[in-house]
């Protein structure tokens, strides 16, 4: 979906992903516990610019109750309950 994303749009990759989803004929398997929640997130985020690995990064950060996420990437400064370090 992040190629997607980067390559037509944010809207190609939503339509995409969740087609697959909602198919019948792809049987889909989570590998993990936030893949869903991950999906959410990616495709409500508006024009943030966050890969699904950073979608991904939000939904552990607030499961986990993390306010605090180090990293250098400044799309995440705009994430509501996240503070990032360095400022």
């Amino acid at each position: 979906m992040t190629v997607l994303a980067a390559r037509r749009n944010i809207n190609v990759a939503v339509s995409v992903g969740m087609t697959l989803l909602q198919s019948r004929e792809v049987e889909f398997v989570p590998c993990f516990n936030y893949f869903l929640e991950s999906m959410d997130v990616f495709k409500g985020q508006g024009k943030l610019g966050l890969s699904f690995t950073d979608a991904t990064i939000v939904v552990v950060c607030r499961e986990l109750g993390a306010g605090l996420l180090a990293t250098f990437d400044n799309s995440f400064k705009k994430i509501e309950g996240l503070t990032v370090v360095p400022d």
